[in-house]
This record gives structure tokens, C-alpha cells and sequence, in this order.
């Protein structure tokens, strides 16, 4: 198998771009960083599909092979035989069908929604881009919705780095609804926790990107180092839990943003999908100005 040449032309511009499927020693991954060493070598930071685990190569000498799929084939033009376009084609009408039409995976979920749940869900999911505020009241199923959510995005190969900020008294409650309802382990970052593998991981990794599946507490996400760390990575869904708390403070004519206000910015540049939850009515004036 020959070396891929890891780094680039025009002034050690990556050759493999973020979010790149490919394969290291045949193990398929995606690429979550790019690093050009020179205008022949990057180093790249992998996610491996199977495993999860979060591992830096250099290229070349690492071989980083890109993994083409039919969609690629048909996106580069590249003429096949006859039976081979029919499949590539019938394979791009699928993935399509299950991207952009029903819900695909209330088929197999285990929870019995109720319709304005149901109503909500496809509301999110058939539009572009994912910028929503769910305003449902208290004990109406917010978490439920923002689950269901989160499994038709990873149905459509969309959401499989979440994010979930959440005040401190309910993290633990947003853990244990995920895992029961739709059976997904997510990490609780903490203070201590985050600690513990900072210490353990080399100083040039993100200890963000560890992990696919987050839940972090407003006021530690809040922290100036924290969000520092939060802005060297992307998330394909961002969520947060009492979103009210992300106001900015006006005095007089003057908008005074807080580090919760700067905090959901950061994030909402970082992300495809933001949803912003919140059973408290929001003035305009509290709402952050989201990116579209």
C-alpha cells in the first residue's frame, strides 16, 4: 500500500481536509484535525468508527488511505461499468430516501412519543440549518425530544459528536434518561473528571475530542480555559439545557454579554446543529444571536 502524502501543496495546506473518511492499517476512521508539519508531512487526528478511540498519526510515514464510497465515486464523475453505475445510483437514491424523508428511526425506538413530540422531531430534522429553540413546559418531554433528535441525525450519519451543557443539578438526570430511553452512554465531563485526563492525555490533545458523546455542566463549559479547549474542536450536535440562562445584561443602551452568552456563541460556530432548550419565556434581547 503506498504512503499517502500527508501534507499539501501550496504551503502545507492539509491533503485530506476535516471530517475525511479514512483507513489506517485498514481500521476506517474520521479525520477530526489536521496539522500541516510542512508542505509534505500534516499530522492528522483520527477517530476510528469501531473502537471511538481518538488517535494522532503523522503522514508520511503513517500510510492515511481516503475511503471513497459510491457517493464519492459519482461526486468525481468517474465512468463505470454499466452494472456498477446502476448499484452506485440505486445506493445514492437509498441514502437520500433515509437523509431527507420520514423518521427513520422511530421504527426501532422504544419510546412511545406523543404526537406534538413527533410534530417537533420532524420539524428540526426537515430543515437546514438545525437552529431551533424547543420552548415545550416543564415535564412535556424536552429530553425525550432532543433524543429522538439526536438518533434521526445519526440515522442519517449527522450527529456523531454530541454535546449536551446542562446546569449542574440536572447533568446527571440528562445521563440516565439518555441511556434508558434510547440506550446511549454519554460521558460526564466534571471538574475532576476532566482533570484526571488531562493529566493522562499528551499536552497537544484536545481532551474534547476524546470522546463522542458529552455531558458538561454550564459553569465549568463557561470557564475561560474551557472554552478555549472548546474552540479548537466541532460538534455536529450542541445542546443546551435551560437556555434562558444565556442572556446578556443590558444597561441602558448598552448589551453586556456574559461568559454563558459568549459561551453558547462560541459553540454555535462550531456546530451543525444547535438546539436551545428552555421552558422559561426568552425576550429578544436574551437570545444570542445565533449563525445561521
Amino acid at each position: 500500500m503506498a504512503h499517502h502524502r500527508g501534507g499539501g501543496t501550496g504551503g502545507g495546506v492539509p491533503a485530506l481536509p476535516v471530517g475525511s473518511r479514512v483507513a489506517v492499517y485498514s481500521e476506517p476512521g474520521v479525520i477530526r484535525k489536521a496539522e500541516p508539519l510542512g508542505p509534505e508531512r500534516c499530522r492528522y487526528t483520527i477517530e476510528f468508527a469501531h473502537s471511538k478511540e481518538v488517535r494522532t498519526f503523522t503522514s508520511p510515514p503513517t500510510a492515511i488511505v481516503p475511503l471513497r464510497g459510491s457517493r464519492e465515486r459519482l461526486s468525481a464523475g468517474e465512468l463505470v461499468p454499466e452494472l456498477d453505475h446502476d448499484v452506485l445510483n440505486e445506493a445514492l437514491r437509498l441514502s437520500t430516501i433515509y437523509e431527507f424523508e420520514r423518521l427513520v428511526s422511530l421504527s426501532s425506538s422504544r419510546i412511545n412519543l406523543e404526537p406534538y413530540q413527533v410534530f417537533a422531531v420532524h420539524q428540526v430534522i426537515s430543515r437546514f440549518p438545525h437552529r431551533f429553540l424547543i420552548a415545550d413546559d416543564t415535564g412535556l418531554g424536552k429530553t425525550i425530544e432532543t433524543g429522538m433528535i439526536r438518533e434521526e441525525l445519526a440515522a442519517r450519519g449527522r450527529a456523531d459528536r454530541v454535546l449536551i451543557v446542562a446546569p449542574a443539578a440536572l447533568a446527571q438526570q440528562w445521563k440516565e434518561e439518555l441511556r434508558q430511553a434510547f440506550n446511549r452512554d454519554y460521558v460526564f465531563y466534571d471538574g475532576p473528571y476532566l482533570r484526571q485526563l488531562m493529566e493522562k492525555l499528551p499536552p497537544e490533545q484536545n481532551p474534547w475530542d476524546r470522546e463522542s458523546r458529552i455531558i458538561t455542566t454550564l459553569d465549568l463549559a463557561k470557564r475561560a480555559e474551557i472554552r478555549a479547549q472548546l474552540e479548537r474542536t466541532h460538534w455536529d450536535v450542541v445542546v443546551f439545557d435551560e437556555a434562558h440562562k444565556l442572556s446578556a445584561r443590558r444597561y441602558e443602551s448598552k448589551v453586556e454579554p456574559t461568559q454563558r452568552y459568549e459561551l453558547a456563541q462560541c459553540l454555535a460556530e462550531r456546530t451543525d446543529s444547535l438546539l436551545l432548550l428552555s421552558a422559561t419565556p426568552i425576550t429578544e434581547i436574551g437570545t444570542p444571536s445565533m449563525p445561521s
